[in-house]
């Protein structure tokens, strides 16, 4: 990374495919094994790449250095945004609302990420969604669209679709 903040991967050692990649982002006095997954402080983006992809990162953000990052170049991406925000609306929700009302958005969230991955053409984005959808919870209760969903995507062998196929009773 330069003084400016600006960074880029060489992308020739990147499979052929597809792949979700995980960015992690840390300050300099953080510990380099630094994560955080959720809340306010989440430190990472995923974002969709090939060897053969173009993206850019920008920070639209002057305080925040992962608040507002947009991912420019694939189009996957937007919609990958897209999910983050809509299940994080159900996570920043949670405490300052009663129940009844959390219930109601954790099943408006549920559904809206699952009509995304229904309907999505990009196999890593309809997963993407499914698992921020936490099919793990909801599977007893919609185990049909579940099933559908595999049969939908049942030509793809990458290891995330084997992964998540193993987890499928």
């Amino acid at each position: 990374i330069d003084n400016s903040g600006k960074f880029s991967f060489d992308t020739k050692y990147f499979p052929d495919g597809d792949n979700l990649f995980r960015i992690h982002f840390s300050k300099k006095s953080d510990p380099p094994a630094t994560l955080n997954i959720g809340g306010k402080n989440e430190n990472h983006i995923f974002l969709i790449a090939s060897k053969h992809s173009n993206i850019t990162i920008k920070n639209y953000s002057e305080h925040d250095y992962i608040k507002d990052l947009i991912v420019i170049g694939y189009y996957p991406n937007t919609i990958i945004k897209q999910i983050d925000v809509i299940a994080g609306y159900a996570d920043s929700t949670a405490l300052t609302i009663s129940m009844v009302k959390n219930d109601l958005i954790q099943s408006a969230v549920f559904e809206k990420l699952m009509t995304i991955a229904d309907t999505c053409s990009n196999p890593l984005v309809a997963l993407y969604a499914v698992y921020k959808g936490d099919f793990e919870k909801h599977f007893p209760v919609n185990q049909q669209f579940y099933k559908n969903f595999l049969s939908k995507w049942r030509k793809e062998n990458s290891s995330y679709f084997k992964n998540f196929k193993n987890k499928i009773p």
